[in-house]
């Protein structure tokens, strides 16, 4: 086998590919074991999370994962086919059960591998930011889906983020509505199931009249308190500005001074004395 990418965690070459190859020859009759024909079976899998330090660190910089799933199936299916023997192969009997038996090892090996890369990537630590956290390979947030994704099941629940639950991404579900599901998939929903939707989505009209009516909603209760404040004003006065005080004595000391100064002006036969002083007085 062989690998093909870069250093660990490389951003340039974030891929690890190993390829496995066997001879395989066919023979002509049993009398004269000619040979008639031969090549190579080989194949191909991605080990980059078993080699990545961190795979959550190079997932932002490989292609999508389901695309590339789809382009390396035939590699996948000829790392798988490289451990088959199969009734075509011509082998002789006496290496027969020798070959099984290792062709059954590979095999074994094959899925231990892929448990050892699942369980590394499980292991890998919960980011603890959103900025981590959007568009990661591993976990996800329910902010940070499309229209079209719902959390299914909601469990397990790996973390917390600002009281938000973390989940794995193979907990992500796309959606889609009856009719893409029997355009699609060729498959009707049952009615049952059309009574209890995962997720409710306006159309483009619907969700258009939601934010008039939303707009509209916000007009009114703006409307609603700018009332509310030029009511609570309005006994103010003039722009809403409350009328001066009455002028006047507003101490019992200013009181005193007042009487004084006119006491002092009646002796004097000044203004302000007389009964008209006394009045005065008492008004004040």
């Amino acid at each position: 086998g062989g690998g093909a990418g870069g250093s660990r965690d490389s951003p340039l070459m974030p891929y690890v590919f190993g390829f496995r190859s066997r001879l395989v020859a066919s023979f002509g009759s049993s009398a004269d074991r000619r040979l008639v024909e031969s090549g190579y079976r080989w194949g191909a899998k991605d080990l980059t999370r078993k080699y990545a330090e961190t795979f959550s660190r190079v997932g932002p910089h490989r292609v999508d994962e389901s695309w590339l799933r789809s382009t390396t199936t035939r590699l996948a299916a000829g790392d798988r086919a490289v451990d088959e023997f199969r009734a075509a192969d011509d082998v002789q009997s006496s290496d027969r059960p020798r070959l099984l038996e290792v062709s059954a090892l590979a095999r074994v090996a094959c899925r231990d591998e892929d448990v050892h890369m699942d369980a590394k990537c499980l292991t890998e630590r919960v980011p603890s930011t959103f900025a981590e956290l959007r568009g990661h390979p591993l976990w996800a947030v329910e902010r940070f889906l499309t229209k079209t994704q719902c959390i299914h099941p909601r469990f397990p629940v790996k973390g917390f983020i600002q009281g938000e639950c973390v989940f794995p991404r193979s907990c992500v579900r796309e959606l889609r509505s009856a009719e893409r599901w029997k355009a699609e998939c060729r498959r009707a929903v049952l009615v049952s199931e059309l009574q209890k939707p995962a997720k409710r989505m306006h159309s483009r009209i619907q969700a258009a009249w939601a934010r008039v009516k939303k707009a509209k909603k916000d007009a009114e209760r703006i409307n609603a308190a700018r009332a509310q404040s030029l009511n609570s004003t309005a006994g103010r006065g003039k722009n809403g500005v409350h009328p001066p005080r009455r002028k006047g004595a507003r101490s019992v000391e200013q009181v005193a001074a007042a009487m004084s100064e006119r006491e002092n002006a009646g002796a004097n036969g000044g203004p302000g004395a007389g009964a008209n002083g006394e009045e005065e007085e008492e008004e004040e």
